[in-house]
């Protein structure tokens, strides 16, 4: 059915979470400030932009410091954050390794920059699942988009067929639709289901198994006639 899958990072492939805070809290401690105890618990403050969680912290941080603070998160981050609690999503593994025996070609589209995404795959033996993968950062002097992102990707590794992108945001749908390309929207993620849902993905996934009963639509064939010998 599909000729390449296009997943994006965090909250789709790996939670990624727990590794963030400890990031963010790192950058607020050293300026002197906290972020409130829910945060964590949240995954939708995520999403906001460094500016906007510099606001957040308590005390209120003093105005002009926020190019500061994102400088302490990226330092910490990619230096000093030995990513000990990010993980795969239970059952991700088993779908790449299911798209690997069919000879499905699989790429990372993420927002997360480059030197700690390679980081993560390298040193959690992640790499060998994937084809390639681009970040905003990837091309020197350049900030690249999703959309710009996939079709790199496809002009360096053209398929016959139809690819789609995984994703648990709204502008990972969004990026799809602009490319031409199918896309599954994840509701386990980081992103906010009610979003994704609103930009109409051609396939919705509650878990990994949906996902690889969408891209390998004989799993359900066969689940159902297992079901009905008994």
């Amino acid at each position: 059915m599909f000729s390449c899958a296009f997943f994006d990072f965090d909250g789709t492939v790996a939670d990624t979470k727990a590794d963030v805070w400890e990031s963010l809290e790192f950058a607020a401690e050293c300026m002197g400030a906290k972020f409130p105890e829910q945060f964590r618990s949240n995954p939708a403050y995520l999403a906001l932009s460094s500016d906007a969680l510099y606001g957040c912290a308590v005390p209120a941080l003093p105005e002009g410091g926020q190019r500061q603070f994102a400088q302490l998160v990226a330092e910490h981050y990619r230096h000093r954050n030995p990513f000990s609690h990010t993980a795969l999503f239970p059952g991700i593994e088993k779908l790449l390794q299911r798209c690997a025996r069919e000879r499905m070609p699989c790429y990372i589209v993420t927002n997360k920059p480059a030197e700690p995404l390679e980081k993560i795959l390298i040193r959690k033996g992640w790499a060998c699942y994937f084809g390639g993968w681009l970040c905003p950062d990837s091309i020197p002097g350049r900030a690249l988009s999703k959309p710009e992102m996939i079709h790199r990707l496809l002009r360096k590794h053209p398929v016959q067929g139809r690819p789609v992108l995984i994703g648990d945001t709204f502008s990972d749908i969004a990026a799809a639709k602009e490319c031409g390309v199918d896309s599954v929207g994840v509701l386990y993620g980081d992103g906010e289901p009610s979003l994704v849902l609103r930009e109409k993905p051609e396939f919705v996934a509650e878990s990994p198994e949906e996902i690889e009963n969408i891209l390998f639509p004989e799993n359900r064939e066969e689940n159902c006639k297992g079901a009905s010998e008994f």
